[in-house]
């Protein structure tokens, strides 16, 4: 296994989740470790935040990450799943109520993911309303 940086291996996982975005679950610590796990293969990251829009650190791939896989068993799945306008903002409005978030949430994890290029397409439709 060699490292690479981690904005190169970040762009190959994107590529990747954006061709099949089921499958695939993401664990970070507050320390930078980031370990992806996608459908056939999983990274291990060690990012380090310089600024909100700027990082930088190292990965490797892991080819096969079946044993890696039983550990995040029962982790929710990870996935972009588009919101419209009203349900954002019931989801922000519904922070103090936790029974409420946490069946929104719940409702939104039961989504199927998509890829990101399906929710910028969705985003523009809104802006056009």
């Amino acid at each position: 296994m060699s490292t690479k940086p981690v904005e190169l291996l970040a762009n190959k996982i994107m590529g990747r989740y954006n061709k099949q975005p089921v499958g695939w679950t993401v664990l970070r610590d507050f320390k930078g470790n980031v370990l992806v796990i996608g459908p056939k293969e999983g990274y291990m990251l060690k990012i380090i935040t310089i600024n909100p829009q700027e990082y930088t650190g190292i990965g490797v791939k892991i080819d096969s990450p079946r044993e890696l896989r039983t550990l995040v068993d029962g982790s929710p799945a990870f996935g972009y799943r588009p919101l419209t306008n009203m349900q954002a903002e019931e989801l922000l409005n519904s922070f103090r109520h936790r029974e409420r978030q946490n069946r929104l949430i719940s409702e939104i994890l039961e989504r199927k993911p998509v890829p990101t290029l399906e929710i910028e397409k969705k985003r523009k439709d809104q802006t056009r309303c």
